[in-house]
């Protein structure tokens, strides 16, 4: 393996680090002791990665490459601390698909869509992006007509009511 291959982790891989087998990497060192120091994204929170050594023999090298543009980017984040080299957690979801949540504040950016504090809506996707998740506050009001929007929320912005089943 070499520096910015592209790699898959094999099915034999054991989970650590909440990360599972066929999750893809880039390496950004092969080091001598059969190991390669891999950066992964999270698949379930755009914008969240972690970085870990992995025995070469639980890697699979892909015959895809990345792009000049891509490495030049990587290279700059890793340069200016963007990416830490230390970093061996994904975060957590907070929240997951159907998990019905209460708006705890009163902003404009949620104002403009008729969502207002105190309002519940159920999680529309299991994936973030960032700090930010997809909440379906719709519903039918009781002459029956259509109220509300999906819109993305800070996960700061929200409490849980209920968990899905």
């Amino acid at each position: 393996m070499k520096k910015y291959d592209i790699v898959k982790l094999k099915d034999n891989y054991e989970n650590f680090n909440n990360i599972e087998a066929n999750n893809i990497g880039i390496v950004l060192k092969s080091n001598n002791n059969n190991k390669s120091t891999i950066l992964f994204l999270n698949p379930k929170i755009t914008g969240d990665y972690l970085v870990l050594d992995v025995d070469n023999s639980f890697l699979e090298q892909q015959k895809e490459n990345l792009p000049p543009q891509i490495i030049k980017t990587i290279d700059g984040l890793i340069s200016n601390n963007k990416i830490s080299l230390k970093k061996q957690q994904f975060k957590n979801m907070k929240f997951e698909e159907y998990d019905i949540v209460r708006l705890t504040v009163e902003k404009e950016k949620y104002a403009k869509h008729g969502i207002h504090k105190g309002e519940t809506g159920i999680v529309a996707e299991n994936y973030m992006i960032k700090n930010d998740i997809l909440v379906d506050f719709s519903g039918i009001d009781e002459k029956g007509n259509y109220y509300g929007d999906c819109v993305t929320v800070n996960v700061d912005d929200l409490e849980l009511v209920k968990k899905h089943d």
